[in-house]
C-alpha cells in the first residue's frame, strides 16, 4: 500500500522519522529497492541506535541534533543539521491573564507545567510526587496516556494528588505554555527533546 501511494503521487522524496531498521524489514526492503526513482532521507530520534547495526543506507540524513554526526559518521552519505527552532513567543501580561481565564486556572495561584506523553523515561511519576510535596501549588499534565503505556501510567492515575490536572493530549498546547508560571521536565532519558526548546521560547523558568 505505502508504494502505491508513492507510485500513484509521483513521490520525490521519502522522509523517514525514524532509522529504517526499526520498521518492517520486508516493508523497508521494498522501500530501499535498487530501481527507486525517488529519494529516501532519514532522521534518527534516538540516542542509542548503533552505526553498525545500518544495512539501509538513505541519499541522505537529516539530522535533529549534531550528535548525530558523530554516530553516523562512518556513513558515507549527505548529511545536514536541521534543528527544531527557538522561537520568540514571549507573552505579555494580557496573553498570560486570557491564557489562565481560558484554562480556568485559580486566582492567585502558581502553575506548574509538564508535556508529554505519558511513559517510564518522561517520569511523569516524579512530577507527582513533587506535586505531593507542593499542595499548595497547582499541576497540568498535557500529553498522550497510550495504552500500551498503561502498565506504567494507570497506577499513577489511581493515585493522583488534588492538587494535580491531567489534560490529556491537547492541541493548544500553547495556551497553557502562555499560562503556567513554571515549566517542569522530569524525562530522564531523551535525544532531542522539542518541547524545552518550546518552554524557553516562551520564556518559562524550567526546572529539569
Amino acid at each position: 500500500e505505502l508504494l502505491k501511494i508513492i507510485d500513484d503521487c509521483k513521490i520525490d522524496i521519502v522522509h523517514l522519522e525514524h532509522e529504517a531498521e526499526g520498521f518492517d524489514m520486508n516493508m523497508v526492503s521494498m522501500l530501499y529497492k535498487n530501481d527507486r526513482t525517488y529519494r529516501i532521507v532519514e532522521t534518527c530520534h534516538n540516542v542509542i541506535f548503533k552505526p553498525e547495526s545500518k544495512i539501509f543506507i538513505p541519499d541522505a540524513f537529516a539530522f535533529c541534533t549534531p550528535f548525530h554526526f558523530e554516530t553516523f559518521k562512518s556513513i558515507d552519505t549527505f548529511k545536514q543539521l536541521i534543528q527544531f527552532p527557538i522561537e520568540a513567543n514571549i507573552p505579555d501580561w494580557k496573553d498570560k491573564v486570557y491564557a489562565k481565564q481560558t484554562l480556568g486556572f485559580k486566582e492567585g495561584k502558581i502553575n506548574v507545567l509538564n508535556v508529554g506523553l505519558w511513559t517510564k523515561g518522561k517520569n511523569q511519576g516524579e512530577a507527582l510526587l513533587i506535586a505531593r510535596q507542593n499542595p499548595n501549588i497547582d499541576f497540568h499534565f498535557v500529553g498522550n496516556q497510550a495504552i500500551n503505556f498503561a502498565d506504567y501510567w494507570q497506577p499513577l492515575m489511581d493515585d493522583l494528588p488534588k492538587n494535580v490536572k491531567v489534560w490529556g493530549e491537547r492541541d493548544d498546547v500553547a495556551l497553557f505554555m502562555q499560562g503556567c508560571d513554571i515549566f517542569m521536565f522530569n524525562s530522564t532519558f531523551e535525544c532531542n527533546p522539542l518541547v524545552l526548546k518550546e518552554a524557553i521560547g516562551y520564556q518559562m523558568p524550567i526546572f529539569a
